[in-house]
């Protein structure tokens, strides 16, 4: 499995051979067929973006979901976006919210930010301003700018601030 794996990112950057994402992609898909989590994850990419394969975000979404139900925080930010967007699978932003809260924990910044949006705008869950702002201080000590904006944002909007 592993072996597949790194034959699949050889072919993706041209490391001793020459680079062919449709050869990435039959790799990783092999790997990913054998259990592999981050190829799972680089072949649901692949779905996704069209690399070495037609685009397909059903697929995207099933192969994210295989990743992240083996606890890959990237795979479960992926599954909480695409319940929230509606890609690739019914919308369905409680759903969306579970899989961000999971890639949350986990420390997945992105998922933090997120999920901190979703509490403070109340999208897929009861709005919670004090958890949202917990999330978002994570996010943005992680280096999430746009976490950084919404917090200083928010103590503009309460007098005594936000904590």
């Amino acid at each position: 499995m592993h072996g597949l794996y790194h034959l699949a990112l050889c072919y993706a950057a041209g490391d001793g051979v020459q680079a062919s994402s449709e050869q990435a992609f039959i790799w990783n898909h092999v790997a990913a067929q054998q259990g592999h989590a981050w190829s799972q994850i680089n072949v649901a990419h692949a779905y996704q973006n069209g690399e070495g394969c037609d685009p397909d975000f059903k697929a995207a979404f099933r192969w994210f979901r295989k990743a992240a139900l083996k606890g890959e925080k990237i795979a479960q930010r992926e599954v909480g976006v695409a319940y929230n967007e509606g890609i690739g699978v019914r919308q369905n932003l409680r759903h969306g919210v579970r899989w961000l809260r999971k890639a949350a924990i986990s420390g997945d910044d992105c998922a933090q930010y997120l999920l901190g949006l979703s509490l403070l705008n109340g999208k897929g869950t009861k709005v919670n301003l004090y958890e949202a702002v917990r999330w978002l201080t994570s996010a943005a000590e992680s280096g999430v700018s746009e976490a950084e904006k919404i917090l200083f944002s928010l103590h503009l909007k309460e007098p005594d601030g936000v904590t």
